[in-house]
């Protein structure tokens, strides 16, 4: 693992290519790491580049362009080792110190510089937001028919006869009754424990059946 392994990401409003314009250019690193010099070895345009690091250190650097909304991260890489030796712990952490600082100082100073005419909270170009999108109209949700309800059946009524009645008024204890069918006459005593039955014949005359 290099001694001084390092990763910067800042996002700046602007597009991909302007921002590969201006940093890629050899002065931009010099200014921003004086102790190295960069050396390209893949150009890739619009999403950045790849050196070698030459000087005081040795190793690799990249700058990768990511396009993100209305603008652009900008991801730093450096990998490097000092070129005479290993450096002990706090000069280590101050040089570790000082690449990450001078990076981000000048991202910093790239991004004021191509949003210098940005309004704050205004993007490059505008975003869709929820006015800009018309409202879709909801499907309509029909009502599910309601079960039809048959009626239901009414309880059938049984009337009793003459006979029929007497002989439940007789069970329920009530006072003796007379009924008299076309042809046929009943009488019911309380009490009695029996029930004679006799049939009314043509002449009009009672006997026994």
């Amino acid at each position: 693992m290099p001694l001084v392994d390092l990763a910067d990401d800042t996002f700046v409003v602007a597009e991909p290519a302007r921002l590969a314009r201006r940093l890629t250019a050899p002065e931009f690193w010099r200014a921003c790491w004086p102790s190295v010099r960069l050396e390209p070895y893949h150009d890739r345009g619009a999403e950045g580049a790849r050196w070698y690091v030459r000087g005081e250190f040795t190793g690799t650097a990249e700058l990768w362009l990511e396009p993100c909304r209305d603008g652009t991260v900008v991801h730093v890489f450096l990998r490097a080792d000092p070129a005479r030796g290993p450096l002990a712990g706090r000069r280590l952490a101050r040089v570790r110190r000082e690449f990450a600082v001078a990076v981000k100082s000048a991202m910093f100073a790239v991004k004021d510089e191509m949003e210098a005419e940005r309004t704050v909270g205004v993007g490059s170009q505008p975003l869709p937001g929820p006015a800009e999108h018309a409202a879709e109209p909801e499907p309509a949700i029909e009502p599910e028919p309601e079960p039809a309800i048959e009626p239901e059946p009414e309880p059938t009524v049984h009337s009793e006869s003459p006979a029929e009645q007497a002989r439940s008024a007789e069970l329920a204890g009530d006072d003796p009754q007379v009924v008299d069918e076309p042809d046929v006459h009943v009488v019911t005593v309380v009490g009695a424990q029996d029930r004679r039955r006799v049939d009314r014949r043509d002449d009009g005359r009672p006997g026994p059946r």
